[in-house]
């Protein structure tokens, strides 16, 4: 048989956001509004990088991370129809989904990024419930 080789898990599971926030050295993006039905499932950080806070509702799931850096942080790579960049508050945000709803919102501050992703990607957030998200952001 053949040995395959994994990776480990870099994420730290943690039991409160400032568990986590301690262990990634900033604080985490914490939203005062999130879409109804969904309450927050997992806390984890990697150590001096990213903290991720995925909240469930049912099947669905919405991660939500913050990191140093400016890039895409999202770990959503598939190809949507819609591609839109929209200013949400003090932040441009770029949005990708199809049939009006959002699967990925990614955007930066200058020092961290963050991005918001929906699974299954396929049921999506709508457009206003990621803006009432994001300008609801701490």
């Amino acid at each position: 048989t053949k040995e395959t080789v994994q990776l480990p898990n870099p994420f730290v599971d943690c039991n409160t956001i400032e568990e986590a926030e301690i262990i990634a050295g900033f604080q985490a993006a914490v939203f005062e509004q999130m879409p109804q039905g969904y309450t927050q499932s997992a806390i984890r950080a990697i150590d001096h990088d990213m903290i991720e806070l995925i909240y469930e509702d049912g099947e669905k799931s919405i991660q939500i991370r913050k990191a140093r850096g400016r890039s895409d942080i999202s770990g959503d790579y598939n190809s949507y129809k819609e591609n839109t960049t929209a200013a949400i508050g003090k932040f441009q945000v770029s949005t990708r989904g199809n049939d009006g709803k959002v699967s990925v919102a990614v955007w930066e501050d200058g020092e961290y990024s963050f991005a918001v992703s929906a699974d299954p990607a396929e049921a999506g957030i709508s457009s206003l419930e990621i803006s009432d998200m994001i300008s609801s952001i701490q």
